[in-house]
């Protein structure tokens, strides 16, 4: 959706700075450890946390035409970056916790 606005430079442009150092530190330490990349997209190195600070930072005139509440967005990222926890250290995620990753997801879907 950034880029389609705003082109290539959508990302030093429209990601507040503390977040490009965040995704730059995590691409760097995931490029020193000699394991592959996971993405040439640096949006792919922020949190479900840092990217609901995107969402918030470009609401107007860009996640305004796609969501309809912000605080509700935010505070569904903020959840799903909760959950997301277990999942990133390789634990199971137990039964009812996915249903309610799923749930938030639908919560989430339903904003669109």
């Amino acid at each position: 959706m950034l880029q389609e606005t705003h082109g290539l430079k959508w990302w030093p442009e429209k990601i507040p700075d503390i977040l490009v150092k965040s995704a730059n530190k995590t691409r760097n330490k995931e490029f020193k450890s000699g394991v592959n990349l996971r993405s040439e997209r640096m949006l792919d190195y922020l949190t479900c946390g840092e990217l609901s600070e995107v969402i918030k930072f470009n609401w107007s005139g860009c996640f305004d035409a796609i969501f309809s509440d912000l605080d509700a967005v935010i505070r569904i990222m903020n959840d799903l970056n909760g959950l997301r926890g277990p999942i990133a250290h390789c634990c199971v995620l137990p039964a009812d916790e996915v249903g309610r990753f799923e749930l938030r997801i639908k919560d989430l879907m339903r904003q669109l």
